[in-house]
C-alpha cells in the first residue's frame, strides 16, 4: 500500500506502508490521520493566527520536532517520569480524553526558549520530515519524558493527539 501526500512545494512525498502494526484508531501509523496530519503541517502559512497559548508558530513547529523525534532516537532528552505521570495521567490522557487541553503542561525538555529565533521554513521542513522517519519506523517502544516507555500503539495515538492539538492552536 503506497500513500500520496500532498507536497510540500518542492516535491511529491510517497510512503510505503511498514508491514508491522499499523493502527485503526486516531494515531499516526493509521494512514488516514498520517495522512491528515502530514497535510495539514504542509497547508500551514506563516502567518497563521494563533488561537491560545503563548508560542508562536516557529515555536510550535519546533517544539513538535524535539518532542516527537525525542522518540526515534533524533533527539535525546531525559527521563522526567514518575508514578503520577507514567500511569495515571497517561492513562486520562490516551484513553479517556479525546483531545488534549489547552494549556498542558509540558515536559522540561519540550519547552523551547520564548525569544528563540527560528525559521518558519526550516522548522517545517524539518518537523515533515520527523513525521516521515516516524512513519517508517519499527520500533515497538518509545520513550516519552513524562510517560515513560510507551507501545507503538499509543505513542502513536500521542502524536497524532499532540499534532492535532498545536495544528488547531493555530488553526490548522
Amino acid at each position: 500500500m503506497e500513500l500520496t501526500l500532498k507536497p510540500p512545494p518542492e516535491r511529491l512525498r510517497t510512503f510505503d506502508l511498514p508491514a508491522i502494526n499499523l493502527a485503526s484508531d486516531d494515531s499516526v501509523f493509521n494512514p488516514a490521520y498520517f495522512v491528515d496530519i502530514y497535510n495539514r503541517v504542509v497547508a500551514i502559512k506563516r502567518n497563521a493566527p494563533r488561537q491560545w497559548g503563548k508560542m508562536n508558530l516557529v515555536q510550535m513547529l519546533n517544539h513538535l520536532k524535539i518532542a516527537t523525534g525525542s522518540a526515534i532516537d533524533v533527539y535525546h532528552l531525559k527521563d522526567e517520569s514518575n508514578f503520577l505521570w507514567r500511569v495515571i495521567i497517561k492513562f486520562f490522557v490516551l484513553r479517556i480524553l479525546k483531545r488534549l487541553p489547552k494549556g498542558a503542561k509540558a515536559p522540561e525538555g519540550f519547552k523551547i526558549e520564548m525569544n528563540n529565533s527560528l525559521d518558519f521554513e526550516t522548522e517545517k521542513r524539518e518537523v515533515l520530515q520527523i513525521l516521515e522517519k516516524s512513519w517508517v519506523s519499527t520500533k515497538e517502544s518509545f520513550p516519552h519524558p513524562s510517560f515513560g516507555i510507551m507501545s507503538r500503539k499509543l505513542w502513536g495515538r500521542l502524536i497524532y493527539r499532540h499534532f492535532d492539538h498545536h495544528l488547531r492552536q493555530f488553526a490548522s
